[in-house]
């Protein structure tokens, strides 16, 4: 009830929002928490209560990028090594931080083993599209290839060679963007992607 029809009207005809207080608020609810693990900081609860979030939010069609947020976490859970949780889960858990999921080809490819982005030596050249909360993310996560094997790595927004442009999409409550990586430094998840 937070976000009225009415402020989601404005906000959806391109008006700007202080998106980060909205976020500050679903971290005190504990929103931002929900599927990461208590040890992190988080809930530490599994998909049926996502699903539940899910659909309540859904319902009055929440302009913050809580499901693709929730989603890279598990990913970063899945994916990551001990270290890692602990430095990118915690902040998540908080509210400090909101990450996604990049992982649409330019062509429309939804499949992360299709993936044309490269790492090389630490480095990530590629693009992606359809990003889901692109612009407000801090954390981008994204399918690579090394060689012949498949990795999934973490970029940070603010990364030299990381450039965002907003795309126009079917829901303008639920923004998303193109991003390109040029050279652009990134850490692998340390388990198989």
């Amino acid at each position: 009830e937070h976000v009225s029809s009415t402020e989601l009207r404005r906000l959806t005809a391109g008006a700007q929002s202080d998106e980060r207080a909205l976020w500050r608020e679903l971290a005190a609810l504990g929103w931002t928490g929900l599927v990461i693990p208590a040890r992190q900081g988080g809930a530490g609860l599994g998909a049926l209560y996502l699903a539940v979030l899910a659909e309540e939010t859904g319902r009055r069609l929440l302009p913050a990028p809580l499901l693709p947020t929730l989603l890279a976490a598990k990913l970063i859970e899945r994916a990551g090594d001990a270290a890692q949780r602990e430095r990118w889960l915690p902040g998540v858990a908080r509210g400090e931080s909101v990450a996604t999921f990049a992982h649409v080809e330019p062509n429309g490819e939804w499949d992360a083993f299709a993936t044309s982005a490269v790492l090389e030596r630490g480095r990530l050249t590629g693009a992606k599209h359809h990003v889901w909360a692109a612009a407000t993310a801090d954390l981008l996560l994204v399918p690579a290839r090394e060689g012949s094997e498949l990795r999934l790595v973490v970029v940070r927004k603010d990364a030299a060679g990381v450039a965002i442009e907003p795309e126009l999409g079917l829901d303008p409550s639920r923004r998303s963007g193109r991003v390109q990586f040029v050279n652009s430094a990134c850490e692998t998840l340390a388990g198989d992607a």
